[in-house]
């Protein structure tokens, strides 16, 4: 698990979507609902992560918007105080078909990510 998380989250507000370890280390992704913002975050060490991108560690953090995140929730169908992360978890299998959903509905949210080691 990702220690940089609020330590304060309900169950409704994180869904771990993958958290994988192996020889070629670690791969983690989640999201949560903070602020009634949509926070998809990653984070993967590594000597796998070290191949592709030639450093041990890479963190990323993809924040939607109050309003982008109403956005996503109105797509889903999802309603008043329904858990929004329920739907994802119902919808998507993979992050990258989240995330392919978010692009096709011009859905961006801020981007961040960090390189280490």
């Amino acid at each position: 698990m990702n220690d940089d998380l609020p330590t304060d989250l309900t169950p409704e507000a994180l869904l771990v979507l993958a958290d994988h370890q192996d020889e070629d280390g670690s791969l983690w992704r989640a999201i949560t609902i903070e602020d009634d913002a949509f926070v998809l975050s990653g984070h993967d060490v590594g000597p796998g992560v070290e191949r592709v991108l030639g450093c041990r560690e890479y963190e990323f953090e993809r924040r939607l918007t109050a309003e982008e995140t109403a956005r996503l929730r109105a797509l889903l169908g999802v309603a008043g105080a329904q858990p929004l992360l329920d739907a994802v978890a119902a919808r998507f299998d993979a992050v990258e078909e989240l995330e392919a959903y978010l692009a096709e509905h011009e859905i961006e949210g801020i981007f961040w990510s960090q390189l280490g080691e």
